[in-house]
Order: structure tokens, then C-alpha cells, then sequence
């Protein structure tokens, strides 16, 4: 028999399905916590971990996955974090994505589609799952 699980996190994990849903903030966001956490601090990695081990504890069985595994990384009633995490993940992510496009944008690189300007799949991608435009034929920004 299967459990019926709630996934509010990890649904907001997930890119848009329907092109009519794209949103270019909130794809922004998955795409700067997927591609460029090179430029984030030690902190902001901390919180995302925290972040994922309690989104893995929603769907998880064992309901003290998440209190143990973040006491194993010296996490668990931190308050920093806490304080971080007050206004919720999703607050928290938009945050550090301004951030980074604010302090370092020489170190962050936005894949768009010379197309229609949406932001695609991966920093390396030259096809549009938006629009379906391709352009492999161009040279791309990150190898110039």
C-alpha cells in the first residue's frame, strides 16, 4: 500500500511543465541555485542543505530523518539558519538569486534563448524547450 505524500517543496523544485507557465523569477531562481552556487557563500550552502534534509523529511517514513541527519552536520536548531529560513525557502532562495546578480554578475552566466529570451534548461544548452528554437550552430557566450 502507498502513503499519500505531501511534496510543496520539491513541487516548487520543479521546473514549469506547460509553456503558458513560465515565470521568468521563479525560473531564474532554480536556475541560480542549480548552476551557480560557485558564487555563494559557505552560509547560504548550509541553509540549502537544511533546506533539502527537510523537504526529504516531508516524503520520508522515518520522522526524524531530517533532526538526525542535521544534527550529524552540526545544523540542528541553528539559529542563523532559523532566522534565514523564517520567511520560507522560497523568500530565503530569492534573496541570495539577487544577490548574486547584484554583487558578482561577472560570475554568473544566464542562459537565454536568442528566440524569445527565456531562460533555458542548463548554462550549456542551445535549445529552446520554451519556444523550440535551437542554435547550435552559433558560438556560444560561455565558450567565447
Amino acid at each position: 500500500m502507498f502513503m499519500e505524500r505531501k511534496q510543496p517543496f520539491l513541487e516548487s523544485l520543479a521546473y514549469p511543465s506547460k509553456k503558458e507557465d513560465y515565470n521568468d523569477e521563479e525560473v531564474m531562481i532554480r536556475y541560480v541555485w542549480e548552476y551557480c552556487t560557485h558564487a555563494m557563500t559557505d552560509f547560504e550552502m548550509q541553509v540549502n542543505f537544511c533546506i533539502h534534509i527537510r523537504a526529504k523529511a516531508e516524503i520520508n517514513e522515518n520522522p526524524n530523518f531530517a533532526e538526525k541527519i542535521l544534527e550529524w552536520k552540526g545544523l540542528l536548531r541553528n539559529a542563523y539558519i532559523e532566522e534565514a529560513l523564517k520567511n520560507g525557502p522560497k523568500r530565503f532562495r530569492q534573496r541570495v538569486k539577487d544577490r548574486l546578480l547584484r554583487e558578482c554578475p561577472d560570475q554568473i552566466f544566464i542562459n537565454r534563448c536568442p528566440s524569445c529570451g527565456r531562460i533555458v534548461r542548463t548554462p550549456k544548452a542551445r535549445l529552446c524547450l520554451w519556444c523550440g528554437y535551437a542554435w547550435h550552430h552559433l558560438v556560444h557566450p560561455s565558450e567565447e
